[in-house]
């Protein structure tokens, strides 16, 4: 299935409910004060267990707004969590720019703003509460976790070492237990709490091309990481913790070896442009299989859940005209247009 038009970042599979985050590019907008140039809406959406629309909530993600001064505004929702209640979490990043206009002088930016926040949804995306993380400088800020008594993990970006920073809050975000780094130029991209409550996460290692899974204690310890990406390059954006087996998505170009122990698991991917990949190992990092999809386009894995019954299934975008079919069958389908900013949204799914 792909949808047009859209970019999904986040998915989220709960019971009969399904919910997704990510942009839009009809031309919506709030009123006529706004210029809206590319019709971008950041959007939480909510589906049943057919996958029909149910309700959403949606936000102008760019805009203009025009006084004796104008406001550069961008919204995007970057993170999606459930509470233990069935609370959805949404992280929101939101930065502003005011540009004055002086007579007779050059434009200049009097000021800018980063903020980052949490909203707190109820079930049906009626309403929501928010509390505001730490300030960032940049919406490559990493993924958040809710702990069964409320307290929030989240990962912020350094931009003076390039690495991702934990921080723990307590539930409110007014006290930070303890922050902890994984180490310089490590882009950590998604992560799960396991059956023990260690977190296991995946990512980039930036200077060397490779991705990682990686598990520490609910303190932050690091208690082991693998990595796999030689001959060439391979990036992971989302994990998923189902009956004992960790499930990693990424994208990848030329050739891979997905086993990062003494094993050999070779994909090849002969275009320019990234495949996709689906990756299985055991809760200590041991390598099971690999899959991947998306010859001769651009595609790009951006959520990922795992059902009960061991069903996979994969969200993302794609642009050109792609394979959306992983292993020898074929299914290609042609996006809306070849631009990025116009990329289609596809669900995948896989019965094992």
């Amino acid at each position: 299935m792909n949808i047009k038009g859209n970019k999904t970042l986040n998915l989220l599979l709960l019971d009969d409910r399904c919910y997704v985050t990510g942009l839009n590019n009809s031309d919506l907008a709030p009123g006529p004060q706004y210029y809206n140039p590319g019709g971008k809406c950041a959007y939480v959406t909510m589906l049943d267990e057919n996958y029909s629309f149910v309700t959403s909530d949606v936000e102008l993600a760019e805009s203009w707004l025009w006084q004796d001064f104008k406001t550069y505004k961008t919204i995007f929702f970057t993170g999606l969590v459930n509470y233990s209640n069935n609370d959805i979490g949404v992280v929101e990043y939101a930065y502003s720019e005011t540009v004055a206009y002086p007579f007779s002088q050059e434009p200049f930016i009097s000021s800018t703003e980063h903020r980052v926040f949490l909203r707190r949804y109820g079930p049906e995306l009626a309403s929501y509460d928010t509390v505001e993380l730490h300030p960032t400088l940049n919406r490559n800020d990493g993924p958040i976790l809710i702990s069964d008594i409320g307290d929030i993990f989240w990962c912020h970006w350094v931009w003076d070492t390039n690495e991702h920073w934990i921080y723990k809050y307590n539930s409110d975000a007014s006290a930070v237990y303890w922050i902890k780094s994984f180490g310089l130029y490590t882009e950590i991209n998604d992560m799960v709490f396991g059956p023990d409550q260690d977190i296991y996460s995946t990512g980039n290692i930036i200077n060397s091309d490779n991705a990682f899974l990686a598990k520490v204690n609910p303190d932050g310890d690091l208690l082991w990481e693998i990595q796999w990406g030689e001959p060439h390059l391979a990036g992971a954006d989302q994990l998923f913790i189902q009956d004992n087996y960790i499930y990693v998505t990424g994208r990848f170009t030329g050739q891979v070896d997905f086993d990062p122990g003494p094993g050999e698991w070779l994909e090849t991917n002969e275009t320019f442009e990234s495949n996709a990949f689906l990756a299985i190992f055991d809760l200590e990092g041991h390598f099971q299989s690999a899959y991947t999809w998306g010859t001769g386009g651009d595609v790009k894995p951006e959520g990922l859940v795992v059902a009960e019954d061991g069903t996979v299934y994969v969200t993302g975008t794609f642009t050109g005209v792609a394979d959306l079919a992983a292993g020898d069958a074929l299914d290609y389908r042609i996006s809306d247009d070849y631009y990025p900013e116009r990329s289609d949204a596809f669900l995948y799914r896989f019965d094992f």
